[in-house]
């Protein structure tokens, strides 16, 4: 029962029953997922698919998404998009996920990458490059690949956030 696994959690050090009260319990121990006002970097947020010049939306976002300092690498730039359909839904990736993507410029096959396509249209995919040929691959079956000659890559997916 619940009162069982408190009870254990307390004996173990890491909940404290406060005094008089059996409804109030304090965390002993450190929590890795509060994030403190220091621990905490703004990051540029987009909430649409479609970027007119992302040099120029990169400094004036849809607005600001704050994560924890350790999921952002020193000396990286990153920015948080929301997804806004299922092409990426065989890995895991799905609609209304926050992806966190790093501002790097080098790209391995089978990396998920952030790319601008049809001059305005940014993308979640995986990236292969073959024969001179760009393929940015969607993970869902019913979706066709993109293969380009050039193609403007944004970055590389580092992480997902999910709110349930």
């Amino acid at each position: 029962t619940v009162h069982t696994h408190i009870q254990n959690l307390i004996e173990l050090g890491y909940l404290k029953r406060e005094e008089n009260s059996h409804k109030t319990l304090e965390l002993l121990v450190p929590n890795e997922f509060e994030i403190r006002a220091q621990d905490a970097v703004k990051v540029p947020y987009f909430d649409t698919f479609v970027i007119k010049d992302f040099n120029h939306d990169f400094e004036h976002p849809d607005s600001y998404f704050y994560l924890s300092s350790q999921m952002v690498p020193k000396g990286v730039s990153v920015f948080v998009m929301n997804i806004q359909d299922d092409s990426m839904c065989n890995i895991g990736i799905y609609e209304n996920d926050k992806v966190i993507v790093e501002c790097v410029d080098q790209f391995s096959n089978r990396d998920i990458v952030a790319a601008i396509v049809e001059d305005s249209l940014l993308v979640i995919r995986t990236y292969y490059y073959e024969d001179g040929y760009i393929r940015l691959q969607p993970e869902n079956d019913i979706l066709p690949p993109t293969v380009l000659k050039d193609v403007t890559i944004l970055g590389r997916v580092s992480g997902i956030y999910r709110k349930y």
